[in-house]
Formats: C-alpha cells, sequence, structure tokens
C-alpha cells in the first residue's frame, strides 16, 4: 500500500490557557496608546498539489463527483479565498498562543476497527446484535425499533433468480473491480417482478428462496467492502414483537455518522414510498432495555463512549468554560450571543491570495 502523507500535523490538545492580562483594556472606541498598524504581504509556494473547492459538478450517474477549484470570476485565475487563509492563521495563533479551543461542535465520532488491538472497545461490544425496523412514532413523539427476526442468504442464491454482478463496476482509470453499493443493489433487484418481498425456506443453516411458501420476508442489502462477503440479510416476523425506544442522544449520533450516508438517504426514501411500510432495517445492540447503539450493516460505525467535549474537559474544562478572551479573539474578534454589546470586531483582513502561474 502507498503511503498517505497528510499536508498537515496534529497538535495536543494543550492542558495550559494563556489569557492576556491587558485583554479587558482592549476596545475599538479607545486604541491603545502606542498601538500599531501596517500590512504584511507573503507569499504561498505549495509542495503539494492544492485544491480550494469552488463548484461541484456530476456528469453521469455513475461518474464520481468533480470538485473543480476555486477561480476569480472574468479573469479566471485561481485563487485562495481570503477567507480561508484567515482562517487558517488564526487556527495556528490559537495553538501557538496557547488560546482556548472554544468553536468545536461537541459531536460522537465513530470507529469500526476490527484488528486485536481495538477488540475491546469495537468487536467484543458488537455481539449479541439484534435486527428491526426503526421508525418514528407521531404519538409518542420518538424514534422506535420494532424487532424481527434475520438470517442471511448466499449470494449465489439471489443470483438464482436475479442477474446480479457483484463487482459490474470498474474504478475509473484504474480496471480494478468496484463493489455494488446497497443503493444499486436494491435499485436491481427492484427493477425485477420479485421485488424486495420474497418466500424462503430455513433448512440445515442455509435459506433458499421460494421453495413454496414456508417463510415471508424482506431482502436486505448492505455494503460490499470486498470479494470475501458473500451473503446478505432477509428480515423476517418472528416471535417478539417487542419495540425499543431510541434515546433522542443516540439517534443524533446515529444520523451524525450517516450524515453524508447515500445509504441512509436511500432507505429513508423506500420507506416513505413504503417500499419498507414497516421502517428503516437497521442493527442494533440493547444494554439492559436501552438501545445502545444501531446501525445500517451488522458491522456498523459505532459511536465513540465520549464526545469532543468530553475528550476536551478531560485535558482542561477551561477552553470550554473560560469566558476571558485569549488572543485569538483580541486579534480576530468574537460573538457574544449572551451579551451582543460584549463582542468584538476584528482588526485584521486578509485579501486574496492569486495564483502567479498560468497553468497549475
Amino acid at each position: 500500500m502507498e503511503k498517505i502523507h497528510a499536508p498537515y500535523n496534529f497538535v495536543p490538545l494543550s492542558n495550559k490557557i494563556v489569557i492576556p492580562a491587558w485583554g479587558k483594556q482592549v476596545s475599538h472606541d479607545l486604541p491603545f496608546e502606542e498601538g500599531l498598524s501596517g500590512v504584511l504581504q507573503f507569499s504561498i509556494k505549495t509542495d503539494t498539489p492544492l485544491l480550494v473547492g469552488d463548484v461541484q459538478e456530476k456528469k453521469g450517474k455513475d461518474e464520481p463527483t468533480v470538485v473543480k477549484p476555486y477561480q476569480l470570476p472574468g479573469e479566471g485565475k485561481y485563487a485562495i479565498p481570503g477567507t480561508s487563509i484567515r482562517g487558517m492563521v488564526r487556527n495556528v495563533l490559537e495553538i501557538a498562543s496557547f488560546g482556548k479551543i472554544q468553536r468545536v461542535d461537541d459531536k460522537r465520532y465513530s470507529i469500526r476497527d476490527l484488528t486485536d488491538g481495538a477488540k475491546p472497545i469495537y468487536r467484543e461490544k458488537m455481539q449479541n446484535q439484534r435486527a428491526g425496523w426503526l421508525f418514528y412514532d407521531t404519538g409518542d413523539q420518538a424514534w422506535k425499533i420494532r424487532r424481527c427476526e434475520c438470517e442471511r442468504i448466499h449470494h449465489k442464491e439471489i443470483s438464482n433468480k436475479v442477474a446480479i454482478n457483484w463487482t459490474s463496476k470498474k474504478v475509473m482509470g484504474t480496471g480494478k473491480p468496484r463493489y455494488l453499493t446497497p443503493k444499486e443493489k436494491y435499485e436491481i433487484y427492484l427493477t425485477t417482478p420479485l421485488s424486495l418481498n420474497v418466500l424462503f425456506n430455513l433448512s440445515s443453516g442455509n435459506l433458499v428462496l421460494n421453495p413454496g411458501g414456508a417463510n415471508s420476508g424482506i431482502l436486505i442489502f448492505t455494503g460490499q467492502p470486498n470479494s470475501q462477503k458473500k451473503r446478505e440479510f432477509v428480515f423476517y416476523d418472528g416471535s417478539s414483537s417487542k419495540v425499543d425506544v431510541v434515546d433522542r442522544a443516540d439517534y443524533a449520533d446515529f444520523k451524525f455518522i450517516y450524515q453524508d450516508s447515500e445509504h441512509l438517504d436511500y432507505l429513508e426514501q423506500q420507506h416513505k414510498a413504503s417500499v419498507f411500510p414497516k421502517g428503516i432495517p437497521v442493527f442494533f445492540i440493547t444494554k439492559g432495555d436501552k438501545v445502545e447503539s444501531l446501525g445500517l450493516s451488522q458491522m456498523y460505525k459505532l459511536a465513540y463512549r465520549h464526545t469532543v467535549h468530553d475528550t476536551i474537559k478531560n485535558t482542561n474544562p477551561g477552553h470550554l468554560t473560560q469566558t476571558d478572551r485569549d488572543l485569538a479573539e483580541l486579534i480576530f474578534g468574537f460573538t457574544d450571543d449572551s451579551d451582543v454589546e460584549q463582542s468584538l470586531k476584528g482588526r485584521v483582513s486578509f485579501s486574496l491570495a492569486v495564483c502567479q502561474k498560468e497553468k497549475v
């Protein structure tokens, strides 16, 4: 595997916060007697390719989205907006001056790690999963999961009924196989007369489609990470009709993890269109009587135990609670939502960085 080089390094969060002693004296109404002002000019040289995204284009359904670089109107010269440079410089100043790290969202990120080292925090937690239908109860105004039974079905059994080439796509420019996404699998299967409702027979641990109507269920497709995956799922009603309530925080974690997921968008659309009348097919884990986590595949992305703010507080809670202004805020300004009059206008601005070469 080729090495991937990041154009930046992560800096550990400092447990030290420095607040300038003269910070409360800063005002635009009364400048410092010995204050200075000026202009700083500099050139930026890129050592690696640079892309400041501006316009996204998608030529065809199976073509990747192309992001075009930022260009000046009229002239068409490539440039870096002043706001982008301003944000980068401010971030560096916050770190270099031991400022507060407050402008971060309190999100719970996810992990899917199958290595032995991550076994206690991932693989062990993914045991004893259940399957069910996620739906919104308008009466209780809550998200809930209606439990169902789940069995696995071999790709060969599906291919006997529908012509599916599980590696029919190619990665552009490489000729390497690109495995079908869940949405593509559903679209192929839904174009046939069989639909997603299937009759099956479960014997000797093997699920067989259309044996004469022993059981009925719905085919559920998940991702295809590699050629080793040979089975999909069938959700069907079992003896349990238990309904589990999903906590608002757990549902928020689920939506955040899948915020850019074409898979979730597609399932939500199909649920609204009554293709999945019972809800969105999910896998989930319970702890006692509580849903602990949920996802769209059997080895789904698991939300971390701690949020971003939790990790910051572990280093120094002052990053989030300190109200006195650090150096970056005094120079770049800030907005106080609780008291607008206490907000401070920034005293530094950045112009465009225009590319000096005709070809890039």
